[in-house]
């Protein structure tokens, strides 16, 4: 199973995809969605941001993850594959291998915090999309009922009809309205983990190389 995003930075098995939407100078995650699978038993993550300095993959029999350019994401798909779980990443202009599976174990656990903080995000756009598709579904509603009314012949029912759907609208209005602080405080504070997610990963992985665990491909 793929799955695919435009985003900063996440990592783990929960990935989003589509567009990217900017919040206060950060690219940060819009909406997950589900694609093709990557091969049969595997489980595939995606992020792509096509301004990222550093792209890695995590990779294994069970499971997938790859954050970087498109070129970054074919580079590592190219090193998918085998028993062994691998770890692949580019710094600026140079790619590294590794196999540290204490790496690989600290690497998945890294997404924790902004997963959870994805998770509460969604909650809320869950939420703020399903009053939207209420409204939008009132709006056709009160459209059937004007249209209806001469033929009805009453037209007290007919105001009636259209005082009620009035009345609901704007008390679905009235909770789009509370609940957009919350969601503005939640992309907020999932821009603030999303970057410190991603100097923590980057962080691992330079160290990685500079202790070796991880060594330049083709021996750059």
């Amino acid at each position: 199973m793929t799955s695919r995003l435009s985003a900063t930075l996440l990592l783990g098995t929960v990935i989003a995809v589509g567009a990217a939407f900017f919040l206060n100078g950060s690219v940060v995650p819009q909406a997950f969605a589900e694609g093709a699978d990557m091969s049969s038993h595997h489980s595939t993550d995606i992020v792509e941001d096509n301004q990222a300095s550093f792209g890695y993959a995590v990779l294994s029999h069970e499971m997938n993850f790859i954050y970087g350019t498109k070129q970054d994401v074919s580079k590592a798909r190219a090193n998918a594959g085998g028993q062994q779980p691998k770890l692949w990443f580019r710094n600026g202009s140079t790619e590294y291998i590794g196999t540290s599976t204490s790496l690989f174990s600290s690497l998945i656990a890294a997404q924790s915090p902004l997963k959870a903080a994805y998770e509460k995000k969604q909650i809320l756009d869950d939420e703020q999309a399903s009053l939207s598709g209420e409204l939008e579904g009132l709006s056709a509603e009160q459209l059937d009922v004007r249209r209806q009314g001469p033929e009805q012949g009453s037209s007290s029912d007919t105001v009636e009809q259209q005082n009620q759907i009035a009345r609901r609208r704007a008390s679905i209005s009235e909770r789009i309205t509370a609940l957009q602080p919350h969601i503005n405080a939640a992309n907020s504070n999932l821009s603030l983990v999303s970057a410190s997610v991603s100097a923590n990963v980057h962080d691992m992985l330079a160290k990685a190389v500079a202790d070796k665990s991880m060594v330049p491909i083709g021996g750059r």
